[in-house]
């Protein structure tokens, strides 16, 4: 696990939206995300060399010059192109906030582990249980780092929350994200946390435990961990002190 850096606090008035309809219509976290954000477009072709590319460099020194990081990108044929759009809620059921760094070896395991996990999610029909929603799961993806930040979201269907996004420091104060990764479950219609034990959570799932059984569960406002797996959970948590 990587700790996060040291947050500093945010100025609570900086960057203040003058639009009360945006404001008032976002529940809880999502409040600090009325501006638009970068999505990246899902492509599982692009998800897949995109991944090798990653694990490849991973295993290389860093990137010295920007030269370096040139000549990674072009071994990744036809990439797709991110578009600003503003983040709606109400569209889906739950959001997953990715904490995420491209530096970290966990990270880039698990990117598309969760990439896989919302498409799949996303090919069910939860119009029975949330009449607005027209997804069951989105994800914003936080990065911790601008180190390789353009390669690690192309092809994963993941919005982002840039690095100088003016609430980023309270997003990751107000959820107490303390390393990467994590991934904390929020219901998109209240903006509660239902679980911070979302990666948990989503790494146990095995051929005899559905999906959609632990979307319930969600749904039901369990973390859909067994009392032993949220203890191991929290155990290998890596806090700042």
């Amino acid at each position: 696990h990587f700790l996060l850096p040291h947050i500093r606090n945010p100025g609570q008035d900086q960057g203040k939206m003058s639009h009360e309809t945006k404001s008032t219509r976002r529940r809880g976290i999502f409040s600090m995300i009325d501006d638009p954000i970068p999505h990246f477009h899902r492509d599982e072709a692009i998800l897949e060399q995109t991944n090798l590319v990653l694990r490849r460099h991973k295993k290389r020194s860093k990137p010295k010059a920007t030269g370096d990081v040139e000549e990674v990108l072009s071994g990744v044929k036809a990439l797709t192109t991110n578009t600003i759009q503003e983040f709606i809620p109400d569209h889906s059921e739950f959001t997953l906030f990715f904490f995420a760094d491209a530096s970290n070896i966990n990270s880039i395991r698990l990117r598309k582990l969760v990439a896989n996990f919302v498409y799949n999610c996303n090919q069910t029909d939860c119009s029975d249980f949330n009449k607005s929603a027209s997804s069951c799961m989105e994800c914003i993806c936080v990065p911790n780092s601008s180190y390789q930040l353009e390669l690690f979201f192309r092809g994963s269907g993941f919005w982002c929350l840039p690095l100088d996004h003016r609430n980023r420091s309270a997003i990751i104060q107000l959820l107490s994200v303390s390393q990467v990764p994590t991934i904390i479950v929020v219901n998109s219609s209240t903006g509660r946390c239902v679980t911070k034990h979302g990666l948990a959570a989503i790494e146990s799932l095995t051929e005899s435990s559905s999906m959609n059984e632990l979307v319930q569960e969600w749904r039901n406002g369990s973390s859909g961990l067994s009392t032993m797996q949220t203890v191991a959970a929290t155990a290998t948590s890596c806090i700042i002190s």
